[in-house]
């Protein structure tokens, strides 16, 4: 994506990946605070026209500056520590806490890896985006059940929404 493109643009690109029977289920939708002081907003998932996922960048940057603040107390470390920040914000990942930046940054990530490789990715958002994507087959879903349980509980819900439109069902007998 280069720097600057719009969210339109960017939106059909994302759009244009969907599975034929999610195509006009699933929506992305950016909502920019204009009358905030530095205008952020946050991105949103609905699922049939309801909200099934949030990235706030100010619910994010909170959250971050908690858990680096934990992290920094339990390491006795006084100083700012790049590798402290890393770690708080794989820890947000893993709680699947997101702000607009990082989902444009898992976007980019996504329209420039292999979708299997997005649909095996410990990045909570490139999970969402490969389950949602026309080239993830029935197979690819099979195998993917496999470790479906360790994920985080949104990939979880469009695992399951991505099957139920696939007319799958993997329960506990078949794996």
């Amino acid at each position: 994506m280069k720097k600057g493109t719009r969210w339109t643009k960017i939106k059909k690109q994302v759009e244009s990946f969907i599975c034929e029977k999610l195509k006009n289920r699933v929506d992305f939708i950016v909502a920019v605070y204009r009358k905030a002081h530095d205008q952020t907003g946050r991105i949103y998932i609905t699922v049939d026209k309801k909200e099934v996922f949030s990235m706030c960048t100010i619910t994010a940057e909170m959250e971050d500056y908690k858990t680096y603040r934990k992290l920094r107390d339990e390491f006795n470390e006084y100083k700012e520590s790049r590798e402290l920040w890393e770690l708080s914000q794989k820890e947000l990942n893993k709680r699947g806490i997101f702000g607009e930046y990082e989902f444009y940054k898992s976007l980019e990530v996504y329209f420039n890896s292999h979708v299997k490789d997005c649909l095996y990715a410990t990045d909570v958002l490139l999970n969402i985006f490969a389950l949602l994507d026309r080239r993830v087959g029935k197979r690819s879903l099979k195998k993917f059940s496999e470790s479906i349980k360790d994920k985080h509980e949104i990939v979880r819900y469009f695992f399951d929404l991505r099957c139920s439109v696939e007319e799958l069902n993997f329960n506990d007998n078949d794996q």
